[in-house]
């Protein structure tokens, strides 16, 4: 997979609006440049245990570990639900997180990072995201959680292997009934 479709796919899984993910990854990153204490290297996307002053923050062993860290942590500052079944928590910072303090992006700001700013700046790549596309924008108060939320999802039992859709995106031909309709 491509690099933004494993941060669409994560944030799906996790219930986290895509735009808002992919909009923090382009701060944290400074569009991908990483200019600042992170280096391209870590595969820290959203500059995770990076305080600043040269803290290179944490570091992770592929790209897919980054992205899910990322969409983890922002997910502990969404919402207070279990991880959805089956994933393991790679989010080294997890437990450092008051769980469901930010459920908006502007909300972000002084819990993410020490900026007051912070959220506002966020916002003002989803809207870029928004934008690029359509004339839609997004209001202040935006939530991170896309609806409907994790906790509304079944978590418990793994999806049968019926209903899974090959990695071809294209669903295959159900055979035929023995049994007339």
């Amino acid at each position: 997979l491509q690099f933004c479709e494993l941060y669409v796919q994560d944030a799906q899984r996790y219930g986290i609006k895509p735009e808002v993910a992919f909009a923090q990854m382009v701060h944290e990153t400074n569009f991908l440049k990483f200019t600042g204490d992170v280096k391209v290297g870590q595969f820290n996307f959203a500059g995770l245990g990076a305080t600043g002053g040269g803290n290179p923050g944490n570091s992770f062993a592929t790209v897919q570990e980054g992205i899910r860290a990322h969409i983890q942590h922002l997910y502990c500052y969404a919402c207070k639900d279990a991880v959805p079944y089956g994933d393991q928590i790679v989010d080294p910072r997890w437990n450092y997180v008051t769980r469901g303090s930010a459920p908006t992006v502007e909300l972000l700001s002084l819990r993410w990072a020490t900026s007051v700013a912070y959220g506002e700046k966020v916002m003002g790549h989803v809207n870029g995201i928004l934008v690029c596309p359509t004339t839609m924008t997004a209001t202040f108060g935006m939530d991170i959680l896309d609806a409907p939320a994790i906790n509304e999802l079944p978590t418990q039992e793994p999806m049968p292997e019926s209903s899974v859709i090959p990695e071809s995106g294209v669903e295959p031909t159900p055979e035929p009934s023995a049994e007339p309709t």
